[in-house]
């Protein structure tokens, strides 16, 4: 299942400059409150539900689009550390 959620990540990445000055804070799976420093389109994606911060096993984040995001949260809610969508409970 671990496998699958990094093959989803990679697949399934959203297709704009994702860094960039704006600071997007989320909890990350051990309560810590990173931020990862993304563009402007990434964080409309983000506001938008378009796109979500999903944390992988090796504790690495990645930004996907909003399929690979419903794709990861079937196998595994928790890798989803912030979603902005109806069909998201975080």
């Amino acid at each position: 299942m671990l496998d699958e959620v990094y093959i989803i990540a990679e697949k399934h990445r959203v297709n704009v400059p994702v860094r960039g000055q704006r600071r997007w804070y989320f909890e990350a799976i051990d309560g810590r409150l990173p931020y990862l420093s993304v563009s402007n389109a990434c964080g409309e994606l983000l506001e938008q539900g378009d796109a979500a911060i999903v944390e992988l096993p090796n504790g690495a984040h990645k930004i996907v689009n909003r399929e690979g995001a419903a794709k990861i949260q079937a196998l595994d809610p928790s890798c989803i550390r912030i979603w902005l969508s109806s069909e998201s409970a975080t």
